[in-house]
């Protein structure tokens, strides 16, 4: 269960790196044009294909923690857990709507209209994984 943990909470804390290097590769493009808007657009959406994976491994090595804590019989969790599944729910929302976002800008062009929605999407996933570590820890902690 331990190594399980670890890497429920790398995942995390990749997911929250990933995010705030999102933020900043958008706050960079923003003026640019030509071959450099193109390489930041492309670094964008490889990051977001990236971002959908580790995503999806936090709700499998979360949901195998469950599982686990609940086969030895304690299922009984704190308010920290709680807390924390409320995050990684928004964490995936706030992934999806950027992800949403980000596609909305390649198709139409409209970067400067979409950035606000961009921005605050990315800043959501930032925030709510940042908080979802400590609630982890709180959560699972031995």
């Amino acid at each position: 269960m331990t190594i399980l943990l670890i890497t429920h909470l790398l995942l995390i804390a990749t997911v929250t790196g990933m995010s705030f290097a999102n933020f900043m590769n958008v706050r960079f493009a923003h003026g640019q044009s030509g071959d450099g808007a193109m390489a930041l657009q492309g670094l964008r959406r490889l990051m977001g294909m990236f971002g959908d994976m580790i995503i999806a491994g936090i709700w499998v090595t979360g949901l195998s923690l469950v599982w686990m804590r609940m086969a030895e019989g304690r299922g009984d969790f704190n308010a920290a857990f709680h807390v924390k599944m409320g995050l990684v729910v928004l964490l995936t929302a706030c992934h999806l709507m950027a992800r949403r976002t980000g596609g909305q800008i390649a198709r139409t062009g409209d970067y400067a209209g979409l950035l606000g929605k961009l921005e605050f999407w990315l800043a959501g996933m930032w925030l709510a994984a940042a908080v979802a570590i400590i609630m982890a820890v709180l959560a699972f902690g031995m």
